[in-house]
């Protein structure tokens, strides 16, 4: 309501929950409705969505995150005045009260501050398996130039060329932006429901196979998607990039990543979901020593499933506030709170109102590697793997 010049469109993958109706009962002029014809894969829908993009800055919100309030004109203020190519944030991660895994929760970063950072050497933390894409400049977390994502589409054909676009935008502006801004005050929020991607997982059902029945990109084979296993996810996206000639000359570190689905795998807590998983990473990697790991893991989970009735996956429910380190992880019903705009508001309530920085500090990878920033970023680097949705 407090910036005027933005478009808000809404893609309607051929939905069944009355979109177009809710949608054109909107009085706001700034929301603009357009619709697939068809059900599309997630990547072909946000690439009919990014075409029909108009302004400078470009930035996707799923159906069951949130803006903070303001975060259009503080974003907007943030970029004029740095000049940025691209802004991205640590998203807070809110599970809606029908998660399947701890509803109701809502995880708070309390620190505000901002850096450039330099995009190739985060990349190449990627490729080596050092840091999440959460850190890069992709499209689900970041305000990004429409020149940068034009220039990258004129050289393929179009923007996503993997099933996980959000991933794999993050790899390609990394190349593609020399420096950008990373803040940890966020401008949206995550919003996991029993109906997200990231939690698909732990569902009774065979919801998750819907995303691969939709998917209409070929799959990099080499390493292919696994269920429950988000380090297959940043694998799959780097090696359409690497195979796109986008990502500089940086080659994915392919055995380090069987690794980490293998350690995401483990953790599963799902028997049936962790073997097939296996079952699919076994035949890629060529370890001996990792094979022997993998091997010894299906037959452990099958003794479990064997010897006890493998109990459903029950929501975890959390305590009602514990803070530590920065971070705030909070019952969010307990305050009144039910929903992605809820917890956006409470959010701000608890941050405070955005103010600009008198100026952005910038990270060199000199900088990153060497003398007290060390410590730093090896905490910021080497964060652990693993989307806190999932």
């Amino acid at each position: 309501k407090d910036y005027g010049d933005l478009q808000i469109l809404v893609s309607d993958n051929a939905s069944t929950d009355h979109t177009r109706d809710l949608v054109q009962a909107c009085p706001d002029p700034r929301v603009e409705y357009i619709n697939t014809g068809r059900r599309l894969g997630m990547a072909s829908n946000w690439e009919f969505a990014l075409r029909h993009v108009k302004g400078d800055y470009v930035f996707f919100l799923g159906d069951d995150d949130g803006l903070l309030p303001a975060a259009c004109r503080d974003a907007a203020d943030l970029l004029t005045f740095t000049n940025a190519k691209a802004v991205a944030w640590e998203k807070p991660n809110y599970s809606w009260p029908d998660s399947f895994a701890s509803p109701d929760q809502l995880d708070v970063c309390f620190d505000q501050d901002l850096f450039w950072l330099p995009g190739r050497f985060f990349l190449w933390a990627i490729a080596r398996g050092y840091t999440s894409y959460g850190r890069l400049p992709n499209l689900y977390t970041s305000f990004v130039s429409m020149h940068v994502v034009n220039e990258i589409r004129q050289k393929t054909g179009r923007f996503f060329e993997s099933v996980t676009p959000d991933v794999y935008s993050g790899i390609v502006l990394a190349q593609a932006i020399p420096e950008y801004i990373y803040s940890l005050r966020p401008f949206s929020i995550n919003g996991g429901s029993s109906k997200s991607n990231g939690q698909s997982i732990n569902r009774p059902d065979d919801f998750a196979q819907r995303f691969f029945r939709e998917a209409d990109i070929p799959i990099n084979e080499r390493i292919p998607i696994i269920p429950g296993a988000l380090a297959s996810c940043v694998a799959e996206a780097f090696l359409q990039a690497q195979a796109h000639g986008l990502t500089g000359g940086l080659k994915l570190n392919e055995q380090k990543y069987h690794g980490l689905i293998f350690d995401h795998l483990k953790r599963l807590g799902r028997p049936d979901a962790t073997v097939a998983g296996c079952e699919t990473l076994l035949r890629l990697s060529k370890s001996g020593r990792l094979r022997r790991k993998i091997a010894a893991e299906i037959e452990a989970q099958r003794r479990k499933s064997e010897c006890a009735e493998v109990a459903p996956v029950t929501p975890r429910r959390e305590q009602a506030a514990v803070l530590a380190n920065k971070r705030l992880s909070l019952n969010a019903a307990r305050l009144g709170v039910s929903d992605s705009e809820q917890a956006s508001s409470l959010v701000v309530a608890l941050l405070g109102p955005y103010r600009r920085p008198a100026a952005v500090r910038r990270m060199t990878p000199s900088m990153l590697v060497a003398g007290k920033m060390w410590g730093w970023v090896r905490s910021f680097i080497e964060s652990r793997l693993v989307d806190p949705a999932l």
